[in-house]
């Protein structure tokens, strides 16, 4: 760079470093001071839009929840529980005619289900065909007829199945019951908001009752087609509620009757006085929480700019509300080809066909998990669905026991918007600023160049013109600043120092012939040729040369002494060389043939060691069948024993039978003698009943003492036969339990004998088994004796093949020794061979 030149930027520096530096600084403490704000206004818009949704979805649920628990505590809710769960009940009763066609109306309903429900379920699901074969096979006799009238039966279309009432015939005590309470359970359903009401009977789980009459009317919950949802769930957790004021909300998840559609459910106990009679529960409406979150398609006019949003994020880290994109008409298509690519092709699928991102799509960062995991809330700038930076306001959602996360969202771009804007603003008054600047400091740096660079560019002219050879050129500067003394200087400098200079090129150039000379020799002294002689001339070159001569002639007589001590190297070392590897070779072989032996010798003692132990095993396993038979051989003498003491007592009893039907005859009699009695008596009332007539007004009172002892005997009589038949029963049975005791003691004399014929073999097993230990001990013993052979021979062949080993490896470092030996004798002999060297 030229002094004009540094001169002109030195003073740009001078001027504009303090001014640039000062500019920059105020700009930046703008920018980040107006970036704080914005972001601060950003992030706290967000956390307000967060707040404000989570509060509406709260008290949406708790209202919710409030009328579920004020339906559930009315009156014609727990009477329509009763009725409508006695008539379910006594459907098959009911309707005799219905029952005998119990194959037919399967047909139907099957029928119904692939060309109605079917048909339906893969248009909401994007062909996906439904999986209903529980659908049918676990109905009750009850269900299956209720479902054919109210499902497949009913003419009313699909979607409006609740409009059916009642039948006009045949009645029956379901469709009497379903005619008084259905009105107001679908007035309530529609009222309330909800999309459907279930009746549930919790001593059958079956649903007695529902709105939309669905596949799941009629169904177990138990192991129905909806078994596994979460409406099975919220029916399980109040099932045994303790308190009226027992209350469950599921979470969303796909509903195989609602074809698939998302849906939560809420449960609560229906309680008559203290005792639990059912359950109620309602299918949540999804689009009251869509509708909360969406602020009427109003984004922009809350502040959510062209992309923010507010979302639901349920435990799986899926939406539990629609995002904006899906919900706007604009979006959705541009938003539909973003997501191809990101999500499986099912689920995609699903997600065009539903128009729905809920339990679809899934928004995992680390904002969803701080409020899912760690119930944390705060502001954080995250990768968004579509891989975009968005900033995000996140925190927990607690709703009647699940545990939520609420996201209000902007993408960074958009947030950033006005910061950018203010940025171009500030960076255009600022380079206004400097433009003006430069301008007044360009025109005074034109005056300095014109009073300053002139005298400076006239002296570098000068030494340009020396140095292109013009010795007589000259600065001849008139003046007496500094910059005509420096050139006045200059002037006197190359007047002294031009005659010198052109005594010293004449030197150089001789100078510059002899080194040239020299170089040449030693060129070719390089390319190893020592037979070369350098030219010895007068000037200082003169003594090199002669220096280089007696180091070629030294260098010849050395490298001629260490070819022929190279050469025998060589020989000695290519000798041992193969010495050494014909001795390696036998070593190798050595080395391979124990460590064969070793080889055999550890499975010979590990085969020896095994038969040791199952020798021990047998032995144990021996001990413990002589034990268990011996302890067998007592169980048996025991049973013999005990069944003898049996047919004794049997036997007894028997006799005791026999005796008890011997006074039973005896009873007989007794009885015969109290029927002759009741008759003499009876005879003996008539003929006083006779004399009394006879004897007028004095004997009435006779005649009724006569009725009375009348009365007594027929009392008697009917006490006798009475008696008489239970003592024929009493017989009767005594024969029967006599021959069955007969039959028992005859068993149990077979078992007797059989008993001890097992007692007998048993003793000959212990017998067998006793010498069977005594040779497993045998050969156990045999056996250690062999293993510590086997040892001991094995530890002698591990020292031989460990000193082999170490054979082998001295060999294998002696011919690596050798070999490398030799390739340096080799190598050595052919570099000094590459030598031109003089005669001797």
């Amino acid at each position: 760079m030229k002094i004009r030149q540094k001169l002109l930027w030195g003073a740009l520096a001078l001027s504009w470093l303090p001014l640039l530096l000062s500019a920059w600084w105020l700009w930046q403490g703008a920018v980040t001071l107006t970036e704080r704000t914005v972001t601060t206004q950003m992030e706290t818009h967000l956390q307000s839009l967060r707040d404000l949704k989570a509060q509406q979805v709260r008290e949406e649920v708790e209202s919710r929840l409030a009328s579920v628990r004020a339906l559930a505590q009315n009156r014609a809710t727990l009477e329509a529980m009763q009725h409508l769960r006695d008539g379910f009940h006594r459907t098959a009763h009911d309707l005799p005619q219905f029952r005998r066609d119990v194959d037919v109306l399967h047909r139907q309903m099957q029928t119904y289900i692939e060309q109605g429900f079917g048909p339906e379920f893969q248009r909401r699901n994007a062909g996906r065909v439904p999986q209903l074969k529980t659908a049918l096979s676990t109905r009750s006799a009850d269900a299956t007829l209720l479902q054919h009238i109210y499902i497949a039966a009913n003419p009313f279309p699909l979607g409006q199945k609740e409009r059916l009432m009642a039948l006009a015939e045949p009645r029956f005590g379901y469709g009497d019951a379903h005619a008084r309470h259905h009105p107001s359970l679908e007035r309530a359903q529609k009222l309330l908001g909800f999309y459907d009401i279930f009746l549930i009977d919790t001593s059958t789980d079956e649903v007695v009752y529902t709105v939309f009459k669905e596949l799941d009317f009629g169904s177990r919950l138990s192991d129905g087609i909806a078994a596994n949802s979460k409406l099975a769930e919220a029916y399980a957790k109040v099932k045994n509620a303790k308190s009226p004021q027992d209350i469950y909300l599921s979470d969303f998840e796909p509903y195989g009757p609602s074809y698939n559609d998302q849906a939560a459910f809420v449960a609560v106990p229906l309680f008559e006085g203290e005792r639990q009679i059912g359950v109620l529960a309602v299918q949540y409406p999804i689009d009251k929480i869509n509708a909360a979150m969406s602020s009427g398609h109003a984004w922009a006019q809350i502040g959510l700019g062209q992309t923010g949003d507010v979302l639901l994020v349920g435990p799986d880290e899926l939406m539990r509300s629609n995002a904006r994109a899906m919900v706007d008409d604009a979006q959705r298509p541009a938003y539909l080809e973003q997501l191809e690519g990101r999500l499986e092709a099912p689920r995609w699928a699903l997600l065009k066909a539903k128009h729905s991102t809920i339990g679809l799509v899934r928004w995992s960062n680390e904002a969803t998990r701080a409020a899912l995991t760690r119930h944390e809330r705060g502001v954080a700038v995250q990768e968004g669905l579509l891989g975009q930076p968005v900033v995000v306001a996140y925190a927990p959602l607690e709703l009647a026991g699940q545990s939520w996360a609420i996201l209000a969202h902007m993408d960074l771009e958009e947030a950033n918007a006005p910061l950018q804007a203010l940025d171009w603003d500030l960076g255009m008054r600022t380079l206004g600023i400097a433009a003006c600047v430069l301008l007044a400091v360009a025109g005074a740096m034109v005056w300095i160049r014109r009073r300053i660079t002139q005298p400076v560019e006239q002296v570098r002219a000068t030494v340009q013109a020396v140095t292109a050879g013009q010795w007589s050129a000259r600065c001849r500067l008139a003046g007496d600043d500094e910059l005509a003394s420096l050139g006045q200087a200059v002037d006197q400098m190359l007047d002294e120092r031009v005659g010198s200079l052109l005594l010293a090129v004449r030197d150089n150039e001789q100078l510059t012939q002899s080194a040239q000379a020299l170089q040449q020799t030693v060129k070719r002294l390089s390319a190893r040729d020592l037979t070369v002689r350098a030219i010895v001339s007068e000037d200082v070159m003169g003594a090199l040369a002669t220096s280089i001569n007696q180091f070629s002639d030294a260098m010849g007589t050395t490298l001629g002494e260490v070819r022929g001590i190279a050469e025998q190297v060589l020989g000695t070392a290519e000798s041992v060389e193969r010495q050494t590897g014909r001795l390696g070779e036998s070593v190798q072989s050595e080395h391979t043939a124990l460590g064969r032996m070793t080889a055999s010798l550890h499975q010979t003692t590990e085969h020896l060691r095994q038969v040791a132990r199952l020798s021990e095993t047998s032995n144990r396993a021996a001990e413990q069948a002589t034990h268990a038979t011996d302890a067998a051989l007592r169980s048996v003498a025991a049973t013999v024993q005990g069944m003898e003491q049996l047919r004794a007592a049997m036997s007894e009893t028997e006799v005791r039978f026999k005796r008890l039907g011997e006074r039973s005859q005896d009873i007989s009699t007794v009885v015969t003698l109290i029927g002759t009695l009741a008759e003499r008596t009876h005879t003996l009332a008539i003929n006083a009943t006779m004399q009394a007539a006879t004897a007028g007004e004095a004997g009435r009172g006779f005649t009724v003492v006569a009725e009375e002892v009348q009365r007594l005997s027929e009392s008697s009589r009917q006490a006798a036969q009475q008696i008489t038949q239970l003592v024929h029963n009493i017989q009767a049975e005594t024969r029967e339990t006599v021959h069955l005791m007969n039959r028992l003691i005859a068993q149990m004399v077979g078992q007797l004998a059989q008993a001890q014929q097992a007692g007998g073999q048993m003793d000959q097993t212990r017998h067998v088994t006793i010498q069977l230990v005594q040779w497993v001990q045998q050969i156990a013993s045999f056996s250690e004796q062999q293993t510590q052979l086997a040892h001991a021979l094995q530890e002698v062949v591990d020292q031989l093949d460990q000193g082999s080993g170490q054979t082998r490896q001295a060999l294998e470092r002696q011919r690596s020794d050798t070999a490398a030996l030799a390739r340096g004798a080799r190598r050595l002999a052919e570099t000094v061979a590459s030598f031109r060297l003089p005669l001797a």
